[in-house]
């Protein structure tokens, strides 16, 4: 929950919740404050993690029960999904099933790639049916 925890402070106290130019210079220079103060696991890249991570995630008791049986790189993964339910569906997936991250990227990618062929087949279909239909509609005219 730290990670959670600091993102959320960063983007509500320290960004305000903004994105601007100036977001950039502040990250990296809190980035090298908190790895001066703290040591390792505050870089640029992990800060943005921790800021998008609350951003994904914005109530805290969402995040709590995940927490306690998922590490933080499941959460990398699933922070960059595009759709809350997809974050959610994927984070409780590799909760119950306990899947590694290995295994829950190759789940996603089987997923995309079902998902692909489902959207051709449906569009070739609806080729087929467009095709059909304007046949019939101008043998009917």
């Amino acid at each position: 929950m730290l990670y959670w925890r600091i993102g959320k402070r960063v983007n509500d106290e320290v960004l305000k919740g903004e994105r601007a130019d100036y977001g950039e210079t502040i990250v990296s220079t809190l980035a090298r404050l908190l790895t001066e103060q703290y040591g390792r696991g505050f870089s640029v890249q992990n800060l943005r993690h921790m800021i998008r991570f609350a951003e994904a995630f914005q109530d805290e008791q969402i995040v709590s029960t995940p927490w306690r049986q998922l590490g933080w790189s499941h959460f990398k993964e699933v922070i960059y999904l595009k759709e809350p339910l997809q974050m959610e569906f994927y984070a409780e997936m590799c909760r119950v099933e306990r899947w590694s991250v290995r295994r829950f990227q190759k789940n996603r990618i089987r997923q995309q790639k079902q998902n692909s062929r489902h959207c051709a087949m449906v569009t070739k279909l609806r080729q087929i049916w467009y095709s059909s239909t304007l046949t019939s509609w101008i043998s009917w005219v």
